[in-house]
């Protein structure tokens, strides 16, 4: 799989001082798994996202532990005894299955490390768009608050819980009526040494902001965002890269276009003024828990 960049750079990002290689060919795979959790009720109770949750774990451990029973059926057979096992999985989710996501990290029984990263399109991160029960806002307050407390220091000794975890939350801009913008920021929830919030309209080689569906199949986004986690992965070991910092570079080169934000606040209000037949959809009531569903790649 090859990977070439497009050559627009108006503002320089600043980066870390680590240095991490992006490459245009990738040594190593990424195995690909879907959660289908036909949530398309999951905006309007807070139950429902706790029964997804709950899946998300199951499904999380059930695929590691189906790496070690391959292995050990291999070896069983004769077999040479492959690598060091996968201990963890990277989360990608859509809508309201990128809030399920961070739910499922802070969950008691998800083994420790077994989600590091997770990357995020048009997720609600700081209170649902419409909360329709009690239990949705209580849900999401409760999940945020344990955010929180995961990484301050308790004690000087201590290391934060959510410490080596990061989330990167990409935003479909003015032109997702569903979700808004404001919601989709992880500021107070995720520090900025572990997180940040990119635009769709920012995101390198895309340029575009596009509506809630339309993000999970824009070519340039699909594109982008796959080489960003194949770039994730150590060429050597085959496993994503264990470092918070490092996995956060690779985040901000491989999305961050440098474009201006000023720029980008002025191309986004110009597509909305120009997307009348979604202006109109947007004071449907029905259109908003419509197309809430969950897509989750491991």
């Amino acid at each position: 799989m090859m990977y070439q960049e497009a050559s627009l750079t108006l503002e320089r990002v600043e980066m870390d001082d680590i240095n991490v290689p992006i490459l245009n060919q990738y040594k190593r795979r990424l195995n690909w798994f879907a959660v289908d959790l036909e949530g398309e009720h999951s905006a309007m109770d807070g139950q429902i996202l706790e029964e997804h949750t709950e899946y998300v774990v199951y499904a999380i451990h059930r695929i590691l532990d189906q790496y070690k029973e391959s292995r050990d059926a291999r070896v069983k057979e004769g077999g040479v005894e492959s690598s060091s096992l996968p201990n963890s999985v990277i989360l990608v989710g859509h809508s309201m299955g990128g809030f399920v996501a961070r739910a499922a990290v802070v969950h008691p029984i998800l083994r420790k490390s077994a989600v590091e990263t997770i990357l995020t399109l048009s997720a609600p991160h700081q209170s649902p768009p419409l909360a329709l029960q009690p239990s949705l806002g209580h849900y999401y307050e409760y999940i945020n608050q344990k955010w929180r407390k995961g990484y301050e220091v308790q004690t000087s000794r201590s290391v934060p819980q959510l410490s080596r975890v990061i989330v990167i939350s990409i935003s479909g801009g003015g032109n997702d009526y569903q979700i808004r913008t404001k919601l989709e920021s992880v500021d107070g929830i995720v520090p900025s040494t572990n997180g940040f919030m990119i635009s769709s309209m920012g995101v390198k080689n895309v340029w575009l902001s596009m509506e809630h569906q339309v993000i999970l199949w824009c070519n340039q986004l699909v594109v982008q965002v796959s080489h960003t986690l194949l770039s994730l992965v150590d060429p050597e070991t085959g496993h994503p890269i264990s470092g918070t910092r490092k996995r956060l570079t690779v985040f901000t080169k491989m999305l961050q276009s440098g474009m201006p934000q000023s720029l980008l606040r002025q191309s986004d209000h110009h597509q909305q003024l120009h997307h009348h037949p979604l202006q109109k959809e947007r004071n449907n009531p029905g259109t908003l828990i419509q197309y809430f569903y969950f897509t989750f790649l491991f």
